[in-house]
Order: structure tokens, then C-alpha cells, then sequence
């Protein structure tokens, strides 16, 4: 199977990498595009949090909004000039979004994405509830096949016995 548009969305974080050096190789070896997409999901959250209190100063949370897509946008291509250095084609997005998951969804339908490669922070109990899973969404509502990995996690000590 080839897998011509890959799209790996990532957060920036370190554990978000850990899909990188597969998603290239899948499309090194199909001679496919890496579509790295990031939702600015604290662009929304700015807007939303001074919605009803600022009407005269729209234009300027739309300005530091703007900046912060611009920012992620920015590191993205920093991602992809090493994929592009590699000889694989990327293409990158920062987005706006409230929902990162719903927003990655619409992209790979949008974009007739043939992989999803997504990091998962390994997260579990009361922080897995409060904060949801991102991976586990996709999973789920995915128009197409999804390569998830694991971020390195490290393991407690061993017991001494």
C-alpha cells in the first residue's frame, strides 16, 4: 500500500516527533507528501475569552491572534525544511481551531489524506479524562488509515527488592 498525502498534525511538543521519521519514510518510499498541520487552538481561546468584554479591542486580539498562528506556522517550516531535506515534499499548515481533533478530521477529508500519523502522549487516568485524546478521536471518525505512536515514556524506577 502507498501512502501518497500523509498528513501529520503535531503540537510542537517533543513526544509529537516520535511520528516524524516514519511518516517520512512512508512517503519517501511512495514518493508521497508530508502535510505537517498544527491547530492554534490558544487563538480561539483568546478570542473566546474576551469576546464579550471587548468589542473596541477586536482588532487588536485579532492582531496577537494572527501572531500566534504565524508563530506556529513559522516552526512548521523549520520541521519541514529537514523533511524537504530528506528529498520528501512537505507542505505545512497553522490553523485555527477549537477542537484539534474535529480540525485535523476536516483537514484529511478536505485534503483526500491517505494516512494519518499521530503521536500520542501516553497519557492515562484523571488527566486523560480532563484533557481527552486527541489520537483516540481521530482513531475513531478517521476517513482513512491512522499510524499512531507512542511518545517515549519513561519508566519508573524498579522496585528494590
Amino acid at each position: 500500500m502507498t501512502f501518497k498525502h500523509i498528513l501529520v498534525p503535531t503540537d510542537l511538543s517533543d513526544e509529537a516527533e516520535a511520528t516524524f521519521a516514519q511518516a517520512v519514510e512512508f512517503a519517501r518510499v511512495s514518493s508521497g507528501t508530508i502535510h505537517l498541520v498544527s491547530v492554534v487552538q490558544e487563538a480561539v481561546n483568546l478570542r473566546m475569552a474576551v469576546l464579550s468584554h471587548a468589542a473596541m479591542a477586536s482588532t487588536e486580539i485579532d492582531q496577537v491572534a494572527a501572531s500566534l498562528v504565524e508563530r506556529t506556522r513559522q516552526k512548521l517550516e523549520e520541521k519541514a525544511a529537514a523533511i524537504r531535506a530528506r528529498g520528501v515534499e512537505c507542505q505545512v499548515k497553522a490553523v485555527e481551531g477549537l477542537s484539534p481533533a474535529r480540525t485535523i478530521l476536516d483537514i484529511a477529508a478536505e485534503q483526500s489524506i491517505d494516512l494519518i500519523a499521530i503521536a500520542t502522549h501516553g497519557r492515562g487516568g484523571l488527566k486523560r479524562f480532563l484533557l481527552g485524546s486527541v489520537a483516540e478521536r481521530i482513531v475513531r471518525e478517521a476517513p482513512c488509515p491512522v499510524l499512531v505512536m507512542r511518545a517515549k515514556v519513561e519508566k519508573p524506577p524498579a522496585p528494590k527488592s
